[in-house]
């Protein structure tokens, strides 16, 4: 196996169990590890992950649920809680402001650095569960869900919640992928 068809395993899969194909444990290693290796601009580590599991994770999908007062599809938000886990992926915002202060000259650049950095770790952890034959998708309730989930999870005021990834085992294999010609995406000059 290659890394290449490493990155094709990785789907988003809507179709989860809560059988995990894994502790929970080896769960928070695989991020932990992940997390450690993904790269980011000047080396800041602004990149924050919150694991939920067992009945926390039930609970953060019931805020969700709260936060938009019904307005999301119950069968969408029960399929999201049948699931194993959620990684709640965040950017510290402290640690973004303080390097803008220490290096004023790419003061606006350091947001939008941080932002691809925990793009990369959201794409990493998901490549690397889907090689270990976790399933996952990301979901994005942000603004809505923000107030709550720092309220009810404990997080800190300065991790800016970026997106929600649902785990679980692979309840069944997701359809072909629709994919614009290559060409028009990638170019030879």
């Amino acid at each position: 196996m290659t890394y290449l068809d490493d990155l094709k395993k990785r789907r988003s899969r809507y179709d989860l169990t809560s059988e995990l194909p894994m502790s929970e444990e080896a769960l928070v290693d695989l991020v932990e590890v992940v997390t450690l290796e993904v790269p980011d601009a000047f080396n800041m580590q602004s990149q924050r992950v919150v694991v939920l599991t067992g009945e926390r994770h039930r609970r953060f999908w019931q805020v969700v649920d709260e936060a938009f007062e019904g307005q999301v599809s119950a069968d969408k938000l029960a399929g999201f809680s049948g699931a194993a886990a959620t990684l709640l992926f965040a950017t510290d915002t402290a640690t973004v402001e303080d390097l803008q202060s220490q290096f004023a000259l790419y003061t606006d650049k350091f947001p939008g650095w941080a932002r691809e950095s925990v793009g990369m770790l959201q794409y990493a952890v998901w490549t690397a569960l889907a090689t270990e034959g976790v399933g996952a998708n990301i979901q994005h309730y942000n603004p809505v869900i923000d107030k709550a989930v720092h309220e009810e999870f404990g997080v800190p005021a300065e991790w800016e919640l970026v997106s929600q990834m649902v785990v679980g085992g692979i309840g069944s294999e997701p359809g072909e992928k629709e994919l614009k010609p290559i060409s028009e995406r990638v170019v030879t000059r």
